[in-house]
């Protein structure tokens, strides 16, 4: 083939070695993507847990952390909404008493 053909094999693989390279650099960037969203995600599960509306309601909070793609601030909205499940069983409690008083002062 002569000097014409080395040059073409010696462009083809420069060639095939540059796709090498940026196909290393396309899979070490989609690699960092996907660190930087595991690592969102693990702060979004953790400061989900650790609002102090989560204190009251833990399983919903979990719930919320594991299980929806929601943000901090909608989870601390339904946890806010949704109230803790002692308080509104010592509400329901109080309402009872006060409705028994109530009867009883007739």
């Amino acid at each position: 083939m002569g000097i014409f053909g080395d040059h073409f094999r010696k462009k083809a693989r420069a060639k095939e070695a540059e796709a090498k390279k940026i196909g290393r650099i396309q899979q070490e960037k989609k690699t960092e993507l996907q660190m930087r969203v595991r690592h969102s995600e693990r702060i979004r599960v953790e400061s989900i847990l650790a609002l102090p509306e989560a204190r009251g309601n833990p399983e919903l909070a979990a719930q919320l952390a594991y299980e929806s793609g929601c943000s901090v601030s909608e989870a601390q909205g339904y946890l806010a909404k949704f109230g803790k499940p002692e308080d509104q069983v010592q509400a329901d409690r109080d309402a009872i008493v006060s409705l028994i008083a109530a009867r009883r002062r007739r």
